[in-house]
């Protein structure tokens, strides 16, 4: 029962004096988060209904998409919840994370917390790092505490994205997979047919694709075949897979290593290599859907959450989506979510609680829906052939858009960089996601289209370049 996490520094204080559990042979040992968190339980008011008055801090970086998606979420949450104000702070984009740490440390180093933050947005990508610095709370001792809530009905690898060595540290908003974007203008004038919606590309249709665009549209155009943030590890890491690549491997011991200067990882850095000696995409790192969404590229990799931004930015008229090409033999979709995790010392608990608890509800996840920037995370709003993130439309969009691809065969080709998380300690994921990301960087723009395919001895090789990512990978690893 979840009352249990309410009495828990009790029991195990009692079970800690005996030295003994009733019917086991074992002790569990109380953790930190077990004192801190039953003491943060004493001070939730968990059966706080529409009559609550307080006060809410939400912070939240300065992007159009994330200002619309916030104020969707206010709204609906102040018609359950009127007499609760909630206020935006607001931080630049490129500053947002540093800003977020600094605010932390000096709160720290002051003991006064009187003036941060209660909830702030983090993509699961950044999650590990204010999990690192204790900035979040493990959620499931709330979830535990309060008989009204359960995560049980959202989606399962979502709610895995947004935890930790067992710790649930982000509330999960959305489900978001990778989705390839079309300019349907530039198809035309480049005499391509649309993509289809009903199934994925062939790795040699969709080269040959990008090819004709390239043909019709020389560099000098300053048109792009495809622009995609190669070096996003979520749109990456499918792609490895696909070729069968893996980050990670173990021996015989369960000790790992590093795996990507292995066979199946050179063919999916050869083939993105060769897309780039031949200027049918821009190098690495240059780009998140910027050129696309300016109108200067025929094809798109990214998710739901841009869309509003994109089609704000009024530079193409005509946007379709597709499903993501198969690359490798294998079809992966890379999957992942963003989310609004609760500060350590928030100082207002109770309303942080039912902010978050409302971010999955029925209602909230209806009204994040109809923003046009997100799949819910709620199976129920996600299989609801009427909910309102399947009717969103813009002047901007195809009349025939089809919002099914943002869920095409997600139950058989989603994956998640899950897989290779769960694998390692929470202080090592920011440094091995680093080193992953880097690694397709290095490949793109340090190695030339003489020596890409050289032995590792030659720094112009992708060899040496996967080579040298083992060797940090594995450091980070051995620490």
């Amino acid at each position: 029962m979840k009352f249990w996490i309410k009495i828990i520094s009790i029991v195990l204080a009692a079970m800690l004096a005996l030295g003994l559990m009733a019917g086991c042979n074992f002790v569990r040992e109380e953790t930190e988060w077990d004192r801190v968190m039953a003491e943060m339980i004493e001070e939730i008011d968990f059966d706080a209904d529409s009559s609550y008055t307080g006060e809410l801090v939400v912070a939240r970086n300065a992007e159009s998409g994330e200002v619309k998606n916030l104020t969707a979420f206010i709204e609906s949450f102040n018609k359950k919840y009127p007499n609760i104000k909630v206020t935006q702070r607001e931080i630049p984009s490129s500053v947002y994370g540093e800003t977020l740490k600094k605010e932390n440390s000096a709160a720290n180093n002051s003991g006064d917390y009187s003036d941060m933050f209660d909830v702030f947005w983090t993509a699961e990508n950044d999650m590990p790092v204010y999990a690192v610095l204790e900035m979040l709370v493990p959620l499931e001792y709330l979830d535990e505490a309060d008989e009204n809530f359960s995560t049980d009905g959202l989606v399962e690898n979502m709610v895995k994205d947004s935890s930790s060595e067992g710790h649930l540290f982000v509330m999960p908003r959305d489900y978001n997979q990778i989705v390839m974007y079309y300019n349907a203008d530039i198809l035309a004038e480049a005499g391509v047919e649309e993509p289809p919606t009903d199934r994925a590309l062939t790795a040699e249709e969709f080269r040959a694709m990008l090819v004709r665009i390239r043909e019709h549209f020389p560099l000098e155009s300053g048109v792009w075949p495809l622009d995609a943030y190669w070096n996003w590890e979520s749109l990456f890491w499918a792609y490895l897979k696909s070729f069968g690549g893996e980050l990670l491997v173990s021996d015989s011991s369960g000790a790992l290593s590093s795996n990507l200067a292995s066979e199946e990882s050179y063919a999916a850095y050869k083939y993105l290599k060769e897309l780039n000696i031949d200027t049918l995409i821009p190098a690495a790192g240059q780009t998140a859907l910027g050129q696309f969404s300016a109108g200067n590229a025929a094809f798109g990799f990214h998710s739901r959450a841009v869309l509003t931004g994109m089609l704000d930015a009024d530079m193409v008229d005509n946007v379709g989506v597709a499903p993501l090409p198969q690359f490798g033999d294998t079809y992966t979709i890379g999957a992942g979510c963003s989310g609004y995790g609760m500060y350590r010392y928030a100082p207002h608990k109770t309303e942080a609680w039912l902010f978050l608890k409302h971010i999955v509800s029925e209602e909230g996840q209806e009204a994040f829906g109809r923003t046009g920037n997100g799949i819910p995370v709620l199976q129920s709003q996600l299989e609801d052939p009427n909910a309102g993130w399947r009717s969103f439309t813009h002047e901007n969009l195809l009349a025939d858009f089809d919002s099914e691809v943002y869920v095409f065969a997600k139950d058989t080709a989603a994956t998640s960089t899950r897989d290779y998380k769960d694998l390692i300690r929470t202080d090592q994921v920011g440094d091995i996601k680093d080193e992953f990301e880097s690694s397709v960087q290095y490949v793109l723009n340090y190695t030339d289209s003489q020596n890409y395919l050289a032995d590792s001895s030659n720094r112009k090789s992708m060899y040496y370049y996967l080579e040298l990512a083992d060797k940090r990978i594995d450091r980070v690893l051995a620490r």
